[in-house]
């Protein structure tokens, strides 16, 4: 489990099942897999998250995700900024460059 205020990467060749919520992480970013387990209420809280050339999931096309799902991006406008590519420099963000796949019930 990744210490809080830490910087994580999720290799490509990995997948990570969350059944667990880690701590809050200063960045996170995704070029594995990281699929929701459905089996109670969850957070995910970071100051950005950069699904790259990875996945994140919860349900899917055939089953919805049940349970609570939180994605929080977490700090200030005074946290410090992360470099995405040469020419894009984020503060609290989701970059998606990857897949994001998210499906739940119907409000």
């Amino acid at each position: 489990m990744p210490k809080p205020g830490s910087n994580v990467t999720i290799p490509g060749e990995w997948t990570i099942i969350m059944d667990m919520d880690p701590a809050t992480i200063d960045l996170l970013v995704i070029d594995g897999d990281v699929i929701v387990e459905d089996s109670r209420d969850s957070i995910l809280k970071a100051s950005c998250i950069w699904i790259r050339a990875g996945s994140l999931r919860a349900g899917n096309s055939t089953t919805s995700f049940e349970h609570k799902l939180d994605i929080v991006l977490d700090g200030s406008n005074n946290n410090k900024s992360f470099k995405i590519g040469s020419d894009l420099t984020v503060k609290q963000s989701i970059v998606v460059t990857g897949t994001i796949s998210l499906y739940g019930t119907s409000p």
